[in-house]
């Protein structure tokens, strides 16, 4: 359940819905639970104005999207952020987040079998929503159906993402980007 995942400090990506523009990249201040929003600082946030936006929220143990409203009214230097409920849609219509983080993919899954690798193979993220990550690595490095577990540090915060390949795209002599989706993501 949501509520369980206490997000006082965690890390909170806000993009207005109009446009996709990331209004902030932040920490949260507090969470109410009773009108079911968080507070952010005021200094944190690009444009202060009322809009809708999309939210994704890394909890302690799960990542949240939602779709809610920023308030205008500051309040000791805090702004407000109206979560509203999550949404439920197709795969492809999810929010996605521009978030660039690197990470290591530790094992491979072949036939059932969690093989551990000597070397980690380096990856670098471009997006993100609530289901799954586009990663950038070395080209020829998975095919689609490929299942993997990758390690990404957020905000000091060591994740693990256990992922299978659903599309490859962008192929260069030297990269490929993998969508993925996230079967789960756990803190460490």
């Amino acid at each position: 359940m949501f509520y369980e995942d206490a997000l006082s400090g965690q890390r909170i990506l806000i993009k207005r819905e109009k446009d996709g523009e990331i209004l902030a990249d932040t920490k949260i201040i507090k969470f109410n639970m009773l009108t079911n929003s968080v507070t952010i600082s005021a200094n944190n946030l690009i444009k202060k104005e009322l809009c809708n936006v999309c939210v994704l929220i890394f909890g302690k143990k799960k990542l949240y999207e939602f779709h809610g409203t920023l308030k205008y009214a500051m309040v000791e230097n805090e702004v407000e952020v109206l979560l509203g409920k999550s949404k439920e849609k197709e795969d492809r219509k999810r929010t996605r987040y521009k978030v660039r983080l690197k990470g290591k993919i530790n094992s491979v899954w072949i036939q059932d079998r969690n093989i551990i690798l000597r070397k980690p193979i380096d990856v670098k993220t471009i997006n993100m929503s609530s289901i799954g990550i586009l990663i950038k690595t070395d080209a020829g490095s998975f095919d689609v159906g490929s299942k993997f577990t990758m390690l990404l540090t957020i905000d000091r915060k060591e994740f693990e993402f256990d992922c299978e390949v659903v599309r490859i795209q962008n192929k260069r002599a030297r990269t490929e980007e993998y969508g993925c989706s996230v079967k789960e993501a756990k803190l460490l």
